[in-house]
C-alpha cells in the first residue's frame, strides 16, 4: 500500500487567541445578523409622498427580485439591474397560465395592463399568449441594454439555440449554482404560504403566491413585514463567513 494525499479544502490556521490566519494576516471572525431568506411585503415611496408596496423574494445566494408597482399602476418584474419586466410577460415566461392565475389570484386586472416598455411595437407582441412568444419577447427587452447576453446564451451546452430569455431564467433563477433560498428559507416560505416544495430555487407557484400577497397587503396595509424585526434575521455562523 502507498500513501497519497488529496486536497479537500483550504482551512485557515486558528492560534490560541482564536485568531484566523489568513494571507499571512490575523484576522477575527465576527458572527453578524443577516436577514433570513424568504419573501417580504415592503413599503415604497412614490413621487408626492404616495406610498405603494412590493415583494422581495430574498435569497441565501443569487440575484435579488422583486415585484413592484410604478407611478402608473402597473406591475413589474425586477431582476438585479437589469431592465424592469411587464409582470404578464414573465408570469408566462414562466409557463403560467390565464387558467392559473384565475384560479390563483384575486384579481388579474394590473396584470392586463402591463404592456412592453418600448414604443414602436405591435399591440399583439405586447402581451404574448403563449410562453415562447413570452420567452423571445423577454429575450428581446434584455438585449435593449445587455447586447452580450445573446452571445452569451450560445456558450452553456443545454442552452445552445435557445432564446435569450430562457437561457436568462435558466441561468440566473433556475439554476442552483447560481440562485439559493436555502433550507431555511424554503422552510419559511413553505410555512407561510402552506406550500410543500423542496426545491432551494425560485419555483413559478412562489411567484403566484408572492404576487397573491401582494394584492392583499395593498387592500390591507397592515399585512405589511417589518424585514428589521429579528424573528426576519438570523445569525450568519462563523462556518457561513469562511465559506464565503
Amino acid at each position: 500500500l502507498r500513501d497519497r494525499y488529496y486536497p479537500l479544502a483550504h482551512l485557515p490556521l486558528m492560534t490560541d487567541d482564536a485568531h484566523f490566519v489568513v494571507n499571512g494576516i490575523r484576522r477575527v471572525v465576527v458572527n453578524q445578523m443577516i436577514r433570513c431568506p424568504s419573501i417580504y411585503y415592503k413599503v415604497k415611496l412614490l413621487k408626492k409622498n404616495r406610498r405603494s408596496y412590493l415583494v422581495s423574494f430574498l435569497s441565501d445566494r443569487g440575484v435579488w427580485i422583486r415585484i413592484e408597482r410604478d407611478n402608473d399602476d402597473k406591475l413589474w418584474f425586477r431582476i438585479n439591474n437589469f431592465p424592469m419586466i411587464p409582470l404578464f410577460v414573465m408570469l408566462r415566461a414562466l409557463g403560467i397560465t390565464d387558467t392559473i392565475l384565475a384560479q390563483t389570484l384575486t384579481s388579474t386586472t394590473s396584470l392586463q395592463d402591463s404592456k412592453y416598455p418600448k414604443k414602436g411595437q405591435n399591440d399583439e407582441n405586447r402581451n404574448p399568449q403563449t410562453r415562447d412568444e413570452a420567452l423571445l419577447l423577454l429575450g428581446n427587452i434584455l438585449a435593449l441594454s445587455r447586447p452580450r447576453l445573446e452571445k452569451m446564451s450560445s456558450t452553456v451546452g443545454p442552452g445552445q439555440g435557445a432564446p435569450r430569455g430562457r437561457h436568462f431564467l435558466s441561468s440566473k433563477v433556475f439554476h442552483t449554482n447560481n440562485y439559493s433560498l436555502s433550507e431555511g428559507g424554503r422552510m419559511r416560505i413553505n410555512r407561510r404560504f402552506n406550500l410543500c416544495s423542496g426545491v432551494a430555487t425560485l419555483q413559478p407557484e412562489d411567484v403566484l403566491v408572492g404576487l397573491q400577497g401582494l394584492l392583499d397587503i395593498e387592500a390591507n396595509p397592515l399585512l405589511a413585514d417589518d424585514i428589521d424585526h429579528l424573528e426576519n434575521r438570523r445569525v450568519r455562523t462563523i462556518s457561513d463567513l469562511l465559506r464565503n
